[in-house]
């Protein structure tokens, strides 16, 4: 997606400095081609994985594997929630353990 993005942007610089009226017409079909493409590439990932354009990622194509960017603020969130599951699983358990032992 980000090539595409970046790929867009080149070739709308070199639409503006163009003369030629044949160069921009083909270089505009290269620019609406590389936006269906974009498009494309941005909703199967948002379908997907839930990947939104502003999200930044990395792909790693040797093992087809998608790394999302997180800031610290994210971080820190989920592992508040990790927490938070954690110790409701613990809770949850104990409460079990409380209840068999009282029927025994």
């Amino acid at each position: 997606r980000d090539l595409y993005a970046k790929y867009i942007a080149e070739q709308k610089k070199a639409l503006e400095s163009e003369q030629d009226a044949e160069k921009k017409k083909e270089i505009e079909k290269k620019i609406q081609i590389a936006t269906r493409r974009y498009q494309l590439v941005a909703a199967a990932l948002y379908q997907i994985y839930g990947v939104t354009t502003k999200r930044n990622y990395s792909y790693n194509p040797k093992n087809s594997t998608l790394y999302l960017k997180v800031s610290e603020s994210e971080v820190e969130k989920l592992r508040k929630e990790l927490k938070a599951r954690e110790e409701a699983a613990k809770a949850k358990k104990d409460a079990a353990a409380a209840k068999d032992a009282t029927q025994k």
